[in-house]
């Protein structure tokens, strides 16, 4: 773009450089960072080291590094997304170490100065863990949602986000308990309502869905020693248009035990 600034004598032309995009997105967002490339489609940084990398993975085999050291925090920009109602953000984090990520908004997706923190999430319990935060007001005029990894350490700290949604409602807290030869337990927590649940076997095509779940779901009738992978969709509000969802998210997996042998015994 040219802009220029005129007297009655001449004018003064400046050539700045503008980033424009196809469209602004709309929810739901979601991203499981498996692109090629340095960042995924129309995300930026500001500060920091953010990157794609396969040192770490919630799923699949990519994932998105945030590395910060000292003062020089990370920062990962999202594309522009147009939600006026806003949303919550929902992602996969794992860190060894001690830190916090914020979720905010950023004026200048190319100055770190101006990102402002709207909720955040502390990590470093070296699992993944899954967070949601709520957001308001999502209009590209304002600024892009951001995520900026803060730690009090001097030197240089890393950590990875994974599957990351930006929706009506979403799931946080997912886990699995009591597992045992026949089946075992999920338990999430959700922004929304009911939730759909996919379970899938590792390494088949074997699928089978439980609709509009409640947490804790029983999950019955497994293989014995067998991994499973879970995967979780929140409903949200219902509109005049039908019912919101979140995005299909990946949970985990388990295995479930191996069956007890039996032996008979018989002593003449």
């Amino acid at each position: 773009a040219i802009y220029g600034s005129c007297d009655d004598v001449h004018c003064d032309a400046t050539t700045v450089s503008v980033t424009t995009f196809a469209q602004d997105y709309t929810l739901p967002y979601c991203t499981d960072f498996e692109q090629e490339g340095m960042l995924p489609t129309d995300w930026t940084t500001a500060g920091g080291y953010t990157g794609l990398t396969s040192a770490q993975q919630h799923s699949g085999s990519r994932s998105l590094a945030l590395t910060t050291t000292g003062s020089n925090k990370a920062v990962a920009v999202l594309p522009p997304i147009n939600a006026p109602s806003g949303g919550v953000v929902s992602f996969a984090v794992y860190s060894s170490y001690t830190g916090i990520v914020e979720v905010g908004m950023i004026e200048d997706a190319g100055d770190a100065a101006t990102f402002s923190v709207i909720g955040q999430v502390s990590v470093g319990s070296g699992e993944w863990t899954r967070h949601t935060v709520a957001v308001t007001g999502l209009t590209p005029v304002e600024g892009r949602l951001a995520l900026r990894y803060n730690h009090n350490y001097s030197g240089q700290r890393t950590l990875w986000i994974d599957d990351l949604t930006v929706a009506p409602c979403g799931v946080s807290g997912v886990g699995v308990h009591g597992e045992r030869a026949s089946g075992a337990t999920l338990t999430w927590d959700t922004t929304g309502g009911n939730v759909d649940v996919q379970l899938r076997r590792e390494g088949t095509s074997w699928q089978q869905n439980y609709p509009n779940a409640v947490s804790p779901l029983t999950l019955e009738g497994l293989e014995a020693g067998t991994t499973y992978q879970y995967y979780l969709r929140s409903h949200c509000d219902t509109t005049a248009s039908g019912e919101e969802t979140g995005c299909w998210v990946y949970g985990g997996n388990f295995t479930t035990n191996r069956k007890a042998l039996t032996a008979d015994y018989w002593h003449p």
